[in-house]
Parts: structure tokens; C-alpha cells; sequence
């Protein structure tokens, strides 16, 4: 299924004849199995001619950073997992992935680690044998254990030159205690510094979590199913299941309302941001859908909000909000960049009146109806190519284990009413459950 670019107004349009009832969004047939040892395997054909996406993902990111000092050890392994194996040293590995046409590579995030290739559907056979390999066999000594430690410690620094970084690391600090949701992907500043001592710590890390039954592999494109399932079994089957894995702690409820101040010492636009927390992902009622689609409808740019703050008045240079899907509770957080810092009570007041608002004006019920279309048209135009199917699959999964919550979650955004979006308002995005931080730059921004 191919949508051009330019369709996007009518398939919006399309969209509005599409009844709540609808078969589900997901548009290509989805197979999966399970070896004996946990491993699961999703496979998505789809008609895209001699291209496949090849991802294996592990579901454990920061969230299962548990043990104090030893943040930023799934983020370690994202670079890590490129040194090879005895077979397969990293530049062997680095040299065969060239001559397949692949550009393979990773990133980390809160729930899950995600390996991730686009390449010729010839070479399918060749990576599942070089990715059944490293999953199992991942090679490394102390030095170039020393040396990846060094680079990260380098990109940590290149990060926290950026004011947003020291504000995402403030919010998460003060909105979560207990949680590892309480620091950044790539760790607290203490633990990456001292990373270079943590080589044993690692390997135990490492012998955790990259296990069969906490991985997933995604096939998506061009490709002969039966063919992968017979590599698959063959290459992956002798690897070996792990122990359990600790619990992640649970953060208990915020008390109160938290505020506190950044300064930073370079020019920055004075900075607004607001956070709330909010339920895990769930299937079980529609909260976490009204919460994406009040996200949209209170924030966005066709928003009141926007409209009066941005374009009319001109107080705020920009203002977005942000609500990712989780497995554990997380955070609704709204940032607005000021063009002056005394505006900072007025447009908090604001922000709060229309929060305030949405739980208890109902919205208009043609912008919920079009605020679902968009969503939906979003959604199908990702799913042009085995990367975007395998990255939209990848998030569910990472989620649920499974592949069809992608569909399960779509009708709840279908289903979602008027009266559930108030009481989301109502119940989550209230001062209470609040931690707002302000940001001013000690210098004038140029």
C-alpha cells in the first residue's frame, strides 16, 4: 500500500467515511511464532520489491536501569553491540553489512533497544546469520569496553550543551523518585563518568537482558516467509533463555505540586515547561487515548491556545506538547520558548485555564472527528516502507508483546468521545499532579 505524499488531504477526506466499527488499521498481514526459547518473531510481507527491513529489538531500555550508579548501560549496549563477535569482529561485520547495501544501526530509548537494518531482500539469509550471531556471542575486553565509555562520556557532553537537555533532565529528576524513569537515556552525569570501571557490570547487564524470550525480532517487506522462519529456527534456536529479571521499582504518587528554576549560563529563550503524570499504556479503557487526542486539541496548531499565544498576541515563540506511550506511568509535558521571562505567570495561567477548560467544556465535536482523521492519515502514511511498519509494530510491541495492539489502541482513538476526553483533563492534567520548571539563559540569545 502506497500513499503519495501529496494525497494527504484526501485521504483525510477518505477517512471521514471510515465508521468507529472498522476492521483494524493495520494494512498487511501479520505472522508471527515463538521458539522454544521465548524468542518472538513478527513478519510483515509487504509489497515493496527487493527491499526488507530486518530489526531485532530488546525490551528493556532505561526503564531497567534499577541498580543506583548504573544508569545508561542500555544506551552503552546500543553502542556496544558493534564490536562483533569472535566470528564476526566489528569490522568484519561492518564490511559485510556494506556489501549487502545495508545501512544498519540502533537507538535506545526509555522501554526498549532497537537494532535495526533496511536491505536487499537477497541478503536476508546473510543478516539473520550475522544477527543471530552478536545477539548470542557479543565479544568485548576490558580496553574496548574503556573506549566505548570514552565516546559516550563525549556525546553525553555534546548533549548537555543544548538547554532542553538540562531541562529534560530537571523535569525527570523532579518528577520521579523511585522510577528509573528518573533519569535521561543516556544516564545520570556520576554514572557516565565513572562507566569506564563498570566493564563487570556490564557483562551482567548484558547476560540480563539480551536474552530470547526479552527479544523481538521484525521482519517487514519483500521476502519468503517460510525461508526466514527456517534460518530463524536454525540460527537462533540454540540460544539459551536467562534468568529472570529483577522488578522495576514503582514511583509512588507526586506529593503535590513541584516547581523549581533553571538558569543557564548561555543565551536561551526563557523556557515554560509544564509536565503531568500520567497512566501507563493500557488497552483496558480509552484515558491514554484521550490523552493523545487532548495533546492535539488543546496544544496543537489549530489549537484556541496556539492560535492566541503564537500568532495573535505573540507572547510565545513556540508551544508543543508531548505524550509518549509507556509501559510505565510517565508524563504529559507542555513547553512553550517565551520571548520575554516576565511573561512567565501569564502564560502558565493560561495554559492551566485551558486544561481547566477541557475538562469541563466539551471540545466541538467536528475538530474530534478531524483530529481522529488526521491521526489515522498519520498513521498510513508511515506505513509507506518496511522501516516505518517496522518502527510503528516495534513501539506496540515494546509495549504489549504484541503486534495487533497497534490495531487495538487505533480503535480506542476511533472510539474515544467527548465526555472521555474531560475526564482525562479532569483526572490527569491537573495542578496537583504538576512539576513545572522555568528556564531563563544568562545571556541574551543572539
Amino acid at each position: 500500500m502506497r500513499i503519495p505524499g501529496g494525497a494527504v488531504l484526501g485521504l483525510i477526506a477518505a477517512l471521514s467515511f471510515v465508521p468507529p466499527a472498522a476492521a483494524g488499521i493495520f494494512p498487511y498481514p501479520i505472522e508471527t511464532f515463538e521458539l522454544e526459547n521465548g524468542l518472538l518473531v513478527v513478519m510483515v510481507a509487504m509489497p515493496t520489491p527487493g527491499v526488507v527491513q530486518y530489526q531485532t529489538f530488546v525490551r528493556a531500555g532505561s526503564r531497567n536501569e534499577i541498580e543506583p550508579g548504573r544508569s545508561g548501560y542500555a544506551h552503552f549496549f546500543e553502542h556496544m553491540m558493534f564490536r562483533g563477535t569472535r566470528r564476526f569482529p566489528g569490522p568484519v561485520y561492518g564490511e559485510r553489512l556494506n556489501r549487502l547495501g545495508s545501512d544498519g544501526n540502533a537507538s535506545t530509548g526509555n522501554d526498549l533497544t532497537v537494532y535495526h537494518m533496511t536491505l536487499p531482500s537477497t541478503g536476508l539469509a546473510a543478516a539473520i546469520e550475522l544477527e543471530a550471531d552478536r545477539f548470542q556471542n557479543l565479544d568485548y575486553d576490558r580496553e574496548q569496553f574503556r573506549k566505548e565509555a570514552g565516546a559516550i562520556l563525549g556525546e553525553f557532553e555534546i548533549g548537555r550543551a543544548s538547554p532542553w537537555s538540562i531541562l529534560e533532565e530537571k523535569r525527570l529528576e523532579k518528577a520521579f523518585r523511585a522510577h528509573p524513569y528518573g533519569h535521561t537515556v543516556i544516564g545520570y552525569e556520576a554514572d557516565v563518568r565513572a562507566m569506564p570501571d563498570g566493564f563487570d557490570y556490564s557483562r551482567q547487564f548484558f547476560d540480563r537482558y539480551y536474552r530470547p524470550e526479552n527479544c523481538v525480532v521484525l521482519i517487514t517487506g519483500d521476502f519468503d516467509a517460510r525461508q526466514a522462519e527456517e534460518l530463524i529456527r536454525r540460527d537462533y534456536g540454540g540460544w539459551r533463555r536467562g534468568a529472570p529479571a529483577p522488578p522495576v521499582p514503582v514511583e509512588p504518587p507526586l506529593a503535590g505540586p513541584v516547581r523549581d528554576a533553571i538558569e543557564w549560563a548561555g543565551p536561551a529563550r526563557p523556557i515554560l515547561d509544564i509536565s503531568f503524570r500520567t497512566p501507563a499504556y493500557g488497552e483496558q479503557d480509552r484515558t491514554v487515548a484521550a490523552l493523545q487526542m487532548l495533546r492535539e486539541l488543546v496544544f496543537g496548531e489549530t489549537s484556541p491556545l496556539h492560535r492566541s499565544l503564537v500568532l495573535e498576541e505573540r507572547v510565545v515563540e513556540s508551544l508543543h506538547a508531548s505524550f509518549d506511550l509507556q509501559r510505565d506511568p510517565y508524563l504529559f509535558t507542555i513547553s512553550a520558548e517565551l520571548k520575554d521571562p516576565k511573561d512567565f505567570a501569564v502564560v502558565e495561567a493560561r495554559i492551566l485555564a485551558a486544561l481547566e477548560e477541557a475538562g469541563r467544556i466539551p471540545v466541538d465535536a467536528a475538530r474530534l472527528d478531524r483530529a481522529k482523521r488526521r491521526w489515522e492519515a498519520s498513521l498510513l502514511l508511515s506505513l509507506e516502507t518496511p522501516g516505518g511498519v517496522a518502527w510503528r509494530l516495534s513501539d506496540f510491541i515494546s509495549l504489549t508483546g504484541d503486534p495487533r495492539s497497534l490495531d487495538r489502541h487505533a480503535e480506542n482513538l476511533r472510539a474515544v468521545t467527548r465526555e472521555d476526553l474531560m475526564e482525562a483533563a479532569r483526572t490527569y492534567l491537573v495542578p496537583e499532579r504538576s512539576v513545572t520548571l522555568t528556564l531563563v539563559g544568562k545571556e541574551e540569545r543572539p
